[in-house]
This record gives C-alpha cells, structure tokens and sequence, in this order.
C-alpha cells in the first residue's frame, strides 16, 4: 500500500519499522500535511521512488487534504505518517480505518518475554552469562512494561552499563540489584527541578534516604543517564533517541556536558572507593548546585 501509518509507544520498534519502510532511500521529512507534500508526493522522480515521512502529534492533525489525498494517493510514491499519540476510540482513527489505501503498524512495547529474549541476546554477543532468575530480576527492575518514560532504548542501555561494570563473565543478581534502581522507587524523589533551582537544602535532606533505599551507584547512574537525555535532546528529538520526557531544560549545552563528566567523574570515584558511597549523592548535589559554566 502506498500509505503506512505507524503508532505506538516504543520509539525503537518505530524507528525500526522507519528504516525497513525505506528500504535503504532517504525520507523527505514533514511536520504537517499541506499542499506542499502533496506536491512531492505526486511528482516523478528519476532517482526511485518518493518517499515522505510526515510526523503528526495526535490523530487529531490528520486534516482534510490528507484525507483527500488517501482516497488517491500517488502509487509511485511513499507516505509513512507516524501519529505520535493515539486514542483508537476517536472519530479520527475510526475514520482512519474505514480506509482501504492505509496499512496500518501498530509499534507498542515489546511482551516480557521478548523483552528478556532481547537483553539475553545483548548479554550473550557480549559472552556474558546470565540466568533466567536474574534476567527476571532485571526485568522486573527496569520497570519497561508499565512505566511510560522506559523504552527498549533505556534497557538496552542498562544492559551495556552492566556489562561494562561486570567483574567476570557472568551477570549476577548482586550486580543487577547494585547498580539498577527500582523505577518506582526512584522516580518518587523528582529531584530535576531542585537541582536547576539550586535548591540545596532540599536535596541534602533526600540524600541519606536515597542512599539508604537505592545505594548511590544505582541513582547517581539515573541522574547521568537523564543529562545525557537532556544532552541528546539538543540535536534531536525525542524518539529519535528513545525518550518520553527530558529534565534539565532550563541548563544549556555547556552545562550539561559539564554536568555529564561529573557525575561521571563521581561514579568513577566511588567504584574505585576513592569516595565514600555513603556521601556520593550529597556530594553530587553539591556540585551540581554549584556547577557555573558559560555559553
């Protein structure tokens, strides 16, 4: 069909599914669906076949040319309209599905079972081991099927810090409680706004609770991994890389990437036991909330 609609809430099944649509060509890339796209869309090309690539907020923006265009669209051309939220009960997706030249590609999270199908195939490429009770320790700590702002991207991740951090060849369930946080656990404290308002008093007085419920390896490599969020965001958006939501969008790039290498610095600091864990979150506040740098 010469019109696919894909939707869903996994960024990595989408930009997967993007590239496969492609088949190697380049999009051309729109934010709405005007008079100029239908111009490309129906235009002969002596380089293979058009392919546009129109990213739409809700159903909500699929207007009345785009309907027009369905009911004859170009057969020598390719829309690919990627609907970043969708409520399948509205009278737009209904109307949607009454039409016989859109494929539809629906892009949701992966089922537990393939999740941990995905992380053992990381380890193992990797030549670690892992138990299936560990691996399910993993899974049930990364949060990935109920917790919105965790997509495969973010897991995929946590799998090479693991391995990155494994002493041997095996990832056990010491290292997997050690150094990945329960989501729920961690998402409670919402510390982002205190850290950008220099609110110091207040994050010193979370610092022994945080430490005490998580360790501080675990929440100091969230705190790195949402600066490095914010960091991606500057260049590209948001599922492009994977995420649902970014902090620190008051601190520009000179910031975080100042940011970025101290925390890494203090995460280095306590693997080699050269600051004491019990410290190292207090302490990453404090140089955060007093972290200057200009541009």
């Amino acid at each position: 069909m010469p019109i696919k609609l894909l939707y869903g809430n996994e960024p990595y099944i989408i930009a997967q599914k993007k590239r496969e649509l492609a088949n190697g060509g380049e999009y051309s890339i729109t934010d709405s669906f005007d008079v100029g796209t239908v111009r490309i869309l129906c235009q002969n090309s002596f380089f293979g076949p058009v392919r546009v690539l129109w990213r739409a907020d809700t159903e909500k923006d699929l207007n009345s040319l785009f309907f027009d265009y369905v009911d004859s669209p170009s057969e020598d051309s390719l829309l690919v309209v990627y609907v970043r939220t969708v409520d399948e009960r509205k009278k737009e997706f209904l109307k949607l599905k009454s039409c016989k030249n859109i494929e539809f590609i629906p892009c949701n999270k992966y089922e537990d079972r393939m999740l941990k199908r995905h992380l053992f195939a990381q380890f193992y490429s990797a030549g670690m081991t892992i138990s299936d009770e560990t691996l399910d320790l993993l899974a049930k700590r990364l949060g990935y099927k109920d917790d919105p702002t965790v997509s495969f991207y973010t897991c995929m991740e946590v799998a090479e810090e693991l391995i990155a951090d494994a002493s041997g060849k095996e990832i056990n369930s010491d290292l997997v409680s050690e150094r990945v946080p329960m989501r729920d656990e961690i998402s409670q404290f919402k510390l982002a706004p205190y850290i950008e308002r220099k609110d110091l008093k207040t994050l010193l007085s979370q610092a022994n609770s945080i430490t005490n419920s998580n360790g501080a390896i675990p929440f100091l490599m969230l705190i790195y991994r949402e600066l490095r969020v914010a960091y991606k965001s500057r260049f590209c958006n948001l599922s492009e890389i994977g995420a649902f939501g970014v902090n620190f969008k008051q601190k520009n790039l000179s910031w975080l990437v100042a940011a970025l290498e101290q925390v890494g610095r203090i995460i280095q600091a306590v693997k080699l036991s050269e600051l004491p864990e019990s410290i190292a979150v207090a302490y990453c506040f404090w140089k955060l909330t007093k972290l200057e740098v200009s541009g």
